[in-house]
């Protein structure tokens, strides 16, 4: 069903496909960034910490099998952030991609930061480096959706004279 489901519905709903399929290009381009920003922040900064820690990880091997599951939830992630982006969008430029950004940020990684610390035996700096660094990609992904979001125009329908 899906896409094709809007194809029938009318006039209005084939715009609202339209813009779903632009969409499509930001997801893609916010979920490229992420995981580019992931290998810095993960391997290249956090890589030390992360090997203090090795024994609180999965070994290698059966975290290379389940990688499936953080490119698919990856995905989800980009689909949400733009749709939500969408949704709320008013044409401000870029300071309206870093007020998303942070307000998504803070909300998503204060929670997931602090929930892993009491879970998890992880050094408090490693909580806090997981917070600001997330935050920091998160606003960086927010800037990168007002740059690239821009809203299909209404396609001008002609008006019946009887």
């Amino acid at each position: 069903m899906g896409r094709e489901f809007y194809l029938i519905l009318s006039h209005h709903k084939m715009r609202r496909l339209h813009e779903y399929q632009e969409m499509d290009y930001y997801q893609s381009g916010c979920f490229c960034c992420s995981h580019n920003h992931g290998f810095i922040i993960h391997v290249l900064i956090l890589g030390g910490a992360y090997e203090a820690t090795s024994h609180l990880w999965r070994p290698e091997a059966e975290m290379n099998q389940m990688m499936w599951i953080m490119w698919l939830s990856g995905l989800i992630w980009a689909f949400l952030f733009v749709f939500i982006f969408a949704k709320g969008y008013e044409g401000r430029g870029i300071m309206e991609g870093v007020r998303f950004g942070l307000v998504i940020g803070i909300f998503f990684m204060f929670s997931m930061s602090l929930r892993n610390y009491a879970v998890m035996p992880i050094p408090f700096s490693l909580a806090a480096y997981w917070f600001v660094l997330g935050v920091i990609e998160i606003v960086i992904l927010g800037v990168l959706a007002a740059l690239l979001y821009k809203p299909v125009a209404a396609p001008a329908v002609a008006e019946k004279t009887e």
